[in-house]
């Protein structure tokens, strides 16, 4: 497993370094000023970070790809592209792979007609010098003066048709153009010595040739004298081809699918391992690019071989852009071991999320590899710590499905609590959990997450899930849009801080304390957040907030001194008889839940105008007729506040 993978998301440049014999990358994004190097040791399939740290955010922001070229008589890369700078719109760098040393080489005026785009860039033994090729011209280093001078301009015609690809063979000094031809993919040679072009495509066409879109990438396999071709992911025959400069014919391999082998991005020959190496930027076939570079493909004249490592090992947390709409990381501080243990989705797709460790000062990967058991990746999921287990517990969040798994992380290794077959009592899949540990009884309480407003005791020792009766929940928090949980040692219980109506409240729950209550806000609380402007005094009655609010005044139930305001929804769960479990019938005017006598109920309850019911709030119906009357409540945007009518 690698010890690290490079992260991009435009550009990538590479060249081969024949004295130490790794592959040299120059990673980059269009518009940005970041830019990362590595090197790839072919034979080992390891990265080695090689970016200086005066580097980061420096670079002048992008305009189009880079190009690199190594330099083995002065032992450097040479790295060059166009850059977003009205004084220079050029750049040139020069890096030393002994050093690690990066110079900045641009001269202060560059020529017009400098390539711009992405060049072609190779060394030229006859020359002694890296060369530039950009349309009639090439161009050459010269690293004494600081520019780049004409070395010859081609007056030969060349290709017509858009040129797919280019490759330079050193051993011949030619170029190598695969290019759009009259209804088929024609090959064309340019002799750098004579500065003729010469078209090579065979005549008769041969039966086995490569199409168009089989062309698009190429690489010169030096040691077996070939170039290597294959084409994207749109391609009808997913194949890759090779052409023989010496002989003109095509040979094909093919591969079972788009995703086996590489779709695009930089083609380089790795002369110490001996094979065609593809830093693929994006995703094969239909996945889409992560952040981190793709792929490193290796071609050995026979096969593609893919070296992404199933994780990716990451030294910080990464950001989580996968799933914008979910939070991708949960964390928990385990007391004995102090550590603060980290959960995350991982940035790249892979089945297994990422779990990581703080010290205080460093973060590690401690993500098991294959194939020790870990939790698969997913979003929105919890964490907390049980003390008395020394267990770091996880449950909830959501990937293709919404799991309902609990894995427990006790420093080492990941374990699965999860029985086989589920029982029937068990927590449904959720987003966006509340979990904490409670130590008076020494269990982790979950309560609710995105759209459920359910709480539930989970005792590590025994495996098991269990929700506390009505008696002790009493009438708790309902469906929060956004919340944390967590436990209060002073108040003995867990509290709750529930964002909703554009105000936090506060609730608290102990299963041996008793059951939800609201707690007040503190004294010199500022006032709750303005949605909107106004002037005028609000409303004291329900006809004035309704004309005074059109459409945008929500009413609520305020039900005793201890419960917080909740908004009535015909879209939200009605509250259950505690003896049949059955559900009311409801009545949508004006968003009101209407509670029918069933069997066993005592009483009937109903959520009109002055009811004594909490209509959200699970419970039995007699110990909501018994509860004090209630105040229409309403939340104004326009008077930037909940307005109570008697």
């Amino acid at each position: 497993m690698p010890a690290a993978w490079p992260s991009t998301g435009g550009y990538v440049a590479g060249a081969y370094e024949s004295t130490r014999g790794k592959v040299f990358l120059f990673l980059h994004d269009a518009g940005s000023t970041n830019a990362e190097l590595w090197d790839w040791d072919g034979n080992a399939s390891t990265f080695t970070q090689r970016t200086p740290c005066s580097f980061v955010g420096a670079l002048t922001p992008v305009q189009s790809g880079f190009s690199a070229a190594f330099d083995p008589m002065r032992r450097l890369v040479v790295i060059y592209g166009a850059v977003q700078d009205l004084a220079r719109d050029v750049a040139t760098f020069e890096f030393d792979p002994e050093t690690g040393a990066l110079t900045d080489r641009t001269p202060a005026n560059p020529a017009f007609n400098w390539p711009r785009e992405q060049p072609l860039m190779f060394f030229d033994e006859s020359l002694g010098s890296v060369v530039v090729y950009g349309p009639p011209n090439l161009w050459s280093w010269d690293p004494s003066a600081g520019t780049w001078t004409l070395a010859k301009t081609i007056t030969s015609m060349g290709p017509r048709g858009i040129i797919y690809s280019i490759v330079y063979d050193g051993a011949r000094h030619k170029l190598y153009a695969f290019h759009e031809g009259v209804g088929r993919a024609d090959v064309s040679e340019l002799d750098l010595t004579s500065g003729q072009w010469a078209l090579r495509t065979p005549s008769p066409l041969p039966t086995e040739w490569p199409a168009l879109a089989n062309v698009v990438n190429a690489g010169f396999d030096a040691k077996r004298d070939r170039m290597v071709l294959f084409g994207t992911s749109s391609s009808a025959v997913h194949a890759t081809w090779e052409w023989e400069p010496a002989t003109g014919m095509a040979h094909s391999f093919l591969s079972p699918s788009a995703d086996a082998m590489p779709t695009g991005g930089e083609v380089v020959y790795d002369g110490s391992s001996g094979h065609v190496t593809v830093d693929a930027l994006r995703a094969s076939g239909l996945a889409p690019n992560d952040g981190y570079l793709n792929d490193v493909w290796t071609w050995d004249g026979a096969k593609w071989t893919s070296n992404r490592p199933k994780h990716v090992t990451l030294p910080w947390p990464a950001q989580g852009w996968l799933e914008p709409n979910e939070p991708s990381f949960a964390l928990a501080y385990d007391s004995d071991r102090k550590r603060t243990v980290l959960f995350q989705h991982p940035r790249s797709y892979e089945a297994k999320g990422t779990t990581l460790e703080w010290d205080g000062t460093t973060w590690i990967d401690r993500t098991p590899p294959d194939p020790a058991p870990s939790p698969p990746a997913r979003f929105g999921h919890a964490l907390t710590y049980d003390a008395s287990r020394g267990k770091t517990v996880l449950f909830g969040g959501v990937n293709t499905d919404r799991p309902r798994d609990v894995w427990e992380w006790d420093g080492v290794a990941w374990t699965n609590r999860t029985p086989t077959p589920l029982p029937s009592s068990w927590p449904i899949g959720r987003s966006r959990p509340g979990l904490t540990y409670d130590p008076t009884t020494r269990t982790v309480l979950l309560f609710g997450g995105e759209s459920d407003d359910d709480t539930w005791s989970w005792d590590g020792a025994t495996g098991t899930w269990s929700r506390p009766p009505s008696s002790v929940l009493g009438f708790g928090p309902s469906s929060p849009r956004a919340s944390a949980l967590a436990y209060d040692d002073r108040l003995g219980a867990a509290v709750l801080i529930d964002y909703r109506f554009d105000a936090f409240e506060a609730s608290r729950f102990s299963l041996e304390r008793g059951p939800w209550q609201s707690l007040p806000p503190p004294a010199g609380a500022p006032p709750e957040r303005a949605l909107c402007s106004g002037s005028s005094p609000p409303p004291t009655t329900e006809s004035a907030a309704r004309s005074s609010c059109p459409g945008r005044a929500t009413r609520v139930s305020k039900c005793g001194a201890t419960t917080r305001p909740r908004a009535i929804s015909p879209t939200r769960r009605p509250c259950r008889c505690r003896s049949t479990g059955r559900r009311p019938s409801r009545s949508t005017k004006w968003g009101r839940w209407r509670m029918t006598r069933g069997a066993g109920c005592s009483s009937s309850c109903s959520a009109t105008a002055g009811s004594s019911s909490d209509p959200l709030a699970e419970g039995a119906c007699a110990e909501r007729a018994a509860r004090p009357k209630s105040k229409l409540w309403f939340a104004c945007a326009k008077h930037r506040r909940r307005v109570a009518i008697d």
